[in-house]
């Protein structure tokens, strides 16, 4: 079953009943997915002009927004900004490859998010500030090789409970820590 209620639509909070597991909709060029009745998964971008990928975990028809599934936003080329901010208290997880290969992503911040998977950011090449920071009761893991191939990374800030595998800036050498 699928509903969408249009790009430009907000559907924060009207649960409508006709939701059920599997149903997809599109907000501002951004597929959501239900998983489970448990909440809404990032599928991608239906809309090919989008460059700014701005995901919180407000409710969607009554359900939260709790991750990216893995190879969401793979080699899109058009993404420039990525902006996550997510309810402390809540799991949000990037999972693996997410943003693997965007080429022109050149920011990203996330707040609040609980797991970055391995190869989540991989690859994009032009990625020059990365911001990632928790609350009070958060922490967040960053797996293995999660910004591998980001050449161009001049600045990382990492403020809150923040862990991080060994290998997960392998071309990074300072983490700047807040």
């Amino acid at each position: 079953s699928k509903a969408s209620n249009g790009s430009g639509s907000n559907n924060y909070g009207d649960n409508n009943g006709d939701m059920v597991s599997g149903s997809v909709i599109t907000q501002n060029g951004i597929r959501y997915r239900l998983e489970l009745l448990d909440g809404w998964i990032v599928e991608g971008v239906d809309d090919d002009s989008v460059d700014y990928v701005n995901i919180s975990s407000d409710l969607i028809k009554g359900y939260p927004v709790y991750g990216i599934q893995s190879g969401a936003f793979k080699g899109n080329r058009n993404i420039r900004t990525v902006y996550i901010n997510v309810t402390s208290g809540m799991k949000f997880t990037i999972e693996s490859g997410a943003f693997l290969d965007c080429t022109y992503l050149s920011k990203v911040k996330m707040g609040n998010v609980s797991l970055i998977g391995k190869d989540a950011f991989a690859n994009c090449v032009n990625l020059q500030s990365c911001y990632i920071s928790t609350s009070d009761m958060m922490s967040c893991t960053v797996h293995d090789y999660a910004f591998d191939g980001c050449k161009s990374l001049e600045m990382v800030h990492i403020s809150g409970n923040i862990s991080f595998s060994e290998n997960a800036f392998p071309e990074w050498t300072e983490i700047n820590k807040y």
